[in-house]
């Protein structure tokens, strides 16, 4: 058999071997690894508090990736730059806080690499009240029923309460809008336990009460009565924060307890327009069913901050509470804000960029060698057909054959070529189509 014969006939084979190869080898979906970027607002922040998460993306499946040291770098338009080298943990977290000596402005560009390459690179932008779009805040003075000469104000001195930590209710007792001095109030209570009676109002007419709450519902019922015989009573229902985490301040740490056992929690130390910190909690068994750990915390500004705490990392469940850990202005009874981790850079998108372009080569690799691959058989088949056609023709003339027939049979030759050529063409185009289907 001549060589030209062998290539026109193995071609097709060799199409089909290549697309194969670039569909089920070269061109196959792999695994590709991006870190996600969480935080709070860089818009006027001088520090940028910074939950980092790998994560190993599959086609649709994601699981968490151990991508060894993360390097971070942050620039900022006015030139100002910050970096930091940070340990991933199992679960592929990390956390990291750029201080860039002064306020923000305008975007910050970041970059976040490992011995996987380059992981994240895009810019970070958030204004604090984008950020605060999604809060959530609990607490505040407790709808109710009252009755009597006295006036009862009553709030969670914290924010809200959670089962099954004792915090202090807050009572005020008025009369025409000035305090009750010396008042004796008593506390009817169901769904929670109470620690002692109140004592008598202050000077500015206010006590206190603990609660420690063991149901979901609760309610209550405050008595005030005077020297002089004036009294007012109060009913209402008491919030609980189902399912919620407690946070406080213990000698400069953040105290993270829980009512069950479980190994790990979630936090981020806020302000009003700013992340200071965030991390994960390592928890401890308390031997009596909770448990219980501590973290530290950073220096605090003065004014309102809140400990968002929480089971899950993203800060975004429905048991997620901010306890106010600051200080306590006066006026306006004090809330919890939650405020979850917004997702400000995702470095999964650079990842799918670079799998896409992978697998875009291979089919245009596989394409073109198709496209080729059927013009070179149509080009064999011609020469075919031409080298048929001359061997044919000498053998008519050597047999005598007229002019006129040896022409009929050359038109039939061609028409039979075109034909040939043609139904190849449909074979490779058909192919062609394979591949484009299966790896578009």
């Amino acid at each position: 058999m001549r060589p030209s014969r062998l290539v026109l006939f193995s071609l097709p084979l060799a199409t089909v071997a290549v697309i194969v190869f670039a569909l089920f080898v070269v061109g196959a979906p792999r695994a590709y690894h991006g870190v996600r970027v969480y935080g709070g607002p860089t818009e006027g922040a001088s520090r940028l508090s910074l939950r980092l998460s790998a994560v190993e993306r599959y086609m649709e499946v994601e699981a968490p990736a151990r991508v060894g040291e993360l390097a971070i770098e942050a620039r900022l338009d006015d030139g100002r730059k910050a970096s930091a080298r940070v340990p991933s943990d199992e679960l592929g977290t990390a956390v990291v806080t750029l201080d860039l000596g002064g306020p923000v402005r305008g975007p910050v560009a970041m970059s976040v690499t490992s011995e996987h390459g380059l992981l994240a690179r895009g810019s970070l932008s958030l204004a604090p009240e984008q950020w605060m779009e999604r809060v959530r805040e609990r607490g505040g003075v407790l709808p109710g029923q009252a009755s009597g000469a006295l006036s009862i104000r009553v709030f969670p001195a914290r924010g809200a309460f959670a089962i099954p930590f004792g915090d202090p209710l807050s009572i005020e007792v008025s009369r025409a809008g000035g305090p009750v001095v010396g008042a004796r109030v008593s506390v009817e209570v169901e769904g929670v336990t109470l620690a002692g009676e109140p004592s008598p109002t202050d000077a500015r007419g206010h006590t206190s009460a603990i609660l420690a709450p063991v149901d979901h519902i609760a309610s209550l019922t405050i008595k005030a009565v005077t020297d002089g015989g004036e009294s007012g009573t109060f009913t209402g229902a008491i919030p609980i924060a189902v399912g919620a985490l407690r946070a406080s301040r213990q000698e400069g740490q953040l105290r993270v307890e829980c009512a069950i056992e479980r190994e790990m929690a979630y936090f981020a130390v806020i302000t009003e327009r700013e992340r200071l910190a965030g991390g994960r909690v390592a928890m401890s068994p308390t031997g009596r069913g909770g448990s219980v750990g501590l973290a530290e915390l950073p220096a605090l500004p003065p004014g309102p901050v809140w400990a968002v705490v929480s089971g899950e990392p993203e800060l975004d469940s429905a048991s997620t509470v901010g306890w106010p850990i600051g200080e306590l202005g006066e006026g306006d009874p004090p809330k919890t804000r939650a405020v979850p981790d917004r997702l400000l850079l995702d470095g999964l998108t650079l990842g799918f960029a670079t799998e896409t372009a992978r697998r875009g080569q291979a089919r245009h690799v596989a394409l073109g060698f198709t496209l080729l691959a059927g013009l070179l058989a149509a080009a064999l088949l011609v020469r075919e057909g031409q080298r048929s056609a001359s061997e044919l023709d000498a053998h008519l003339r050597a047999a005598g054959a007229e002019p006129a027939e040896r022409q009929e049979q050359a038109k039939r030759r061609w028409l039979g070529l075109v034909v040939a050529v043609l139904c190849v063409g449909m074979g490779f185009a058909v192919l062609l189509l394979v591949a484009m289907y299966r790896m578009g």
